[in-house]
């Protein structure tokens, strides 16, 4: 009985360090720069962006885009910094 107290002990003291390690958080995600929004956007459409604006919603970071098309036609587009997605 004396020495299952010591393997005992050790063994609790080796688990609770192994609960107590902090879990691994997922790496974040890099936002896209404004620079990187205008210039996936350009080359996506084809347009020129002639307007850019930075905005915060909710927490979220947009890009507020303005193209020219090589037509003429003006159009608005709004990319989500954090995924890219483009509305």
């Amino acid at each position: 009985m004396s020495r299952i107290v010591p393997v005992m002990l050790a063994c609790l003291l080796a688990a609770a360090s192994v609960l107590q390690a902090p879990a691994a958080e997922p790496p974040a995600r890099p936002e896209l720069t404004l620079e990187q929004a205008v210039e996936r956007v350009q080359r996506d459409t084809h347009a020129r962006v002639v307007k850019a604006e930075t905005l915060r919603e909710r927490d979220e970071t947009l890009y507020r885009l303005r193209l020219l098309a090589p037509d003429g036609r003006v159009s608005t587009v709004m990319v989500h910094a954090a995924s890219g997605r483009v509305d």
